[in-house]
């Protein structure tokens, strides 16, 4: 079956120096051959290159864990997917009654807070009873709640 932009799959990186899954950017020959791939676990666009190890028929493929390094090139992608992420939500964050942040209530996805440090955001994962991933205007931050002194 030809693989389309978009779909998954497993190839190798330079700069990982392994086999990695891979989201299709492009497809040449009709759908035959891949032509740019992008590293999930990198974000690094590169030609499509074969995988080194043999794959198993049905690859089982990981969520990559972001790699965290002290540069500011490798946070580039999260804090654009954040910012791109925030202007989808904006218009509803701004319409929207905006509850001040304290740790020791609850709060539900979708819920738009305002916080003392960050300032606005909405809910957009609620991870635990005591903790919950916001989205600001230019970051993610995962916050306590839920606690009570």
């Amino acid at each position: 079956m030809p693989e389309i932009p978009g779909s998954t799959i497993v190839a190798y990186c330079k700069k990982c120096e392994a086999d990695t899954s891979h989201t299709v950017l492009e497809v040449l020959d009709g759908g035959k051959r891949f032509g740019k791939v992008r590293c999930d676990a990198c974000r690094e666009e590169h030609p499509f290159r074969r995988p080194k190890a043999p794959q198993p028929k049905a690859p089982k493929v990981k969520a990559a864990k972001p790699r965290r390094h002290s540069s500011k090139k490798s946070k580039a992608p999260q804090e654009v997917a954040a910012h791109e992420a925030w202007h989808q939500v904006e218009s509803m964050v701004h319409a929207a009654a905006k509850t001040p942040y304290e740790m020791g209530r609850s709060y539900d996805k979708g819920e738009v807070i305002e916080h003392p440090q960050f300032g606005v955001g909405v809910v957009v994962t609620v991870l635990s009873p005591t903790k919950v991933e916001v989205l600001f205007p230019t970051v993610r931050r995962k916050l306590v709640c839920g606690k009570q002194d």
